[in-house]
C-alpha cells in the first residue's frame, strides 16, 4: 500500500492481521479496498492493487491450476473450485469460436466498481504469471462508469475495456488459451510438485514413460473427484484391464493405488505445506473434511491433526 501512496497505520495492522488468517469475507475486503481508495488519489488503484498479487497467494486454486494443462483447463479449474471449495456458483465460462471467457455477474454497479478491478486485474496478473504464452486478452468488462483516464486500463488490461457491465469478465483468444503450457513455477508451488512426485514414487516404487503419464493425469483428476478407472483410461488412451494389468505387475491394484498416494500426498501436506486441512481434504479429492479425517485414521491411526501435532 506505501508502495502506491497509501499510508495509514490503522490499515496496515488491519492488513497484517489478516494476513495471518486462512481467509478473509467478502465484506471485510470491501471495506479494505474502501478505506485505501479515501487515502488514495489514484482512479486507477485497484489495478495497482491488483497487480501486486503473488502465485503464492492463490493457495488451494494456485494448486489447482498448477495441475492445468493449459489455461483453458485452468479457468475450468477455477469454475469447479469456486464451486466446490467456496460453495458459490457465481462464475461462468463461455466459449465462442475465438475467444473464451470467464465472467461473475454483478448486481451492485458502482458500488462495487473497486472490488471488481482489484479481482480482475489480480486475475489477469495471476493468469500472466502462470500462463504468459496463452494470456492474449482480447476484451475486459468492468462495472461502473468509465474512468477519466481510460488509456491506463486500457494498457493494464492490454485491449479495449467495456464499462457498466452488469457481468464484469475477461475475454482470452481460444487458441492460445488452448494452447499454452504452464510457466516456470514458484518455489512454493515446485515443494508441491516434489510432493507429488515423491508420494506417486513411494507407491509404485518406480517410474516410467506410462507412470509418469499417469501421475500427471492423477494429480488433475484427484482433486476433482474423477479419479475413476475409466476415465483415466480415456485419458490414457489405453483400457483399465491394460492399466490394470500394468500395475499388477508392481503388485498393486488400482484401488490400492489411489489410497496409497491419498495417504502419502496426506502425510506430506500435513508435515510440510501452509494447507489448511480443509484445503487437503479438498485437493484429496474428499468432499468433507470429517471424510478425510475417517480415512487419515484408518491409514495411520491418528487423526490429521493428531499428526500434524507430533512435528
Amino acid at each position: 500500500m506505501v508502495r502506491h501512496g497509501i499510508e495509514s497505520k490503522s490499515l496496515s495492522q488491519n492488513l497484517e492481521t489478516l494476513v495471518r488468517k486462512n481467509s478473509i469475507s467478502q465484506s471485510t475486503w470491501r471495506d479494505l479496498l474502501s478505506q485505501a481508495a479515501r487515502l488514495s488519489d489514484r482512479e486507477d488503484i485497484g489495478l495497482q492493487i491488483g497487480k501486486e498479487v503473488q502465485i503464492e497467494s492463490a493457495g488451494i486454486l494456485g494448486y489447482l491450476i498448477l495441475n492445468s494443462d493449459s489455461l483453458e483447463d485452468a479457468l475450468e479449474t477455477i469454475i469447479y473450485g469456486e464451486k466446490h471449495l467456496y460453495h458459490v456458483n457465481f462464475a461462468q465460462l463461455h466459449r465462442t469460436s475465438k475467444t473464451i471467457t470467464i465472467s461473475w455477474p454483478d448486481r451492485l454497479g458502482a458500488e462495487n466498481a473497486l472490488f471488481v478491478h482489484v479481482a480482475l486485474a489480480s486475475a489477469l496478473t495471476f493468469i500472466k504469471l502462470c500462463f504468459p504464452d496463452g494470456c492474449k486478452t482480447c476484451g475486459v468488462e468492468l462495472t461502473g462508469p468509465p474512468p477519466e483516464n481510460v488509456k491506463v486500463f486500457e494498457e493494464f488490461f492490454g485491449c479495449e475495456v467495456r464499462y457498466g457491465s452488469t457481468n464484469p469478465g475477461l475475454t482470452f483468444d481460444i487458441k492460445l488459451a488452448q494452447l499454452s503450457s504452464r510457466h516456470e513455477i514458484s518455489t512454493f508451488f515446485k515443494t508441491i510438485h516434489h510432493h507429488q512426485e515423491q508420494a506417486f514414487l513411494s507407491v509404485v516404487g518406480g517410474n516410467n514413460h506410462f507412470l509418469e503419464n499417469m501421475q500427471s493425469i492423477l494429480m488433475r483428476l484427484i482433486p476433482l473427484g474423477e479419479a475413476n478407472l475409466p476415465m483415466v483410461s480415456k485419458l490414457m488412451q489405453s483400457s483399465p484391464r491394460s492399466i490394470q494389468r500394468k500395475l499388477g505387475e508392481r503388485n498393486l491394484s488400482y484401488r490400492q493405488l489411489i489410497t496409497g498416494i491419498r495417504e502419502q500426498l496426506g502425510k506430506r501436506y500435513l508435515n510440510n505445506s501452509a494447507l489448511s486441512l480443509s484445503e487437503i481434504s479438498f485437493i484429496l479429492g474428499y468432499s468433507e473434511q470429517s471424510a478425510f479425517n475417517r480415512a487419515f485414521k484408518s491409514w495411520t491411526g491418528i487423526t490429521p491433526s493428531q499428526f500434524q501435532n507430533t512435528f
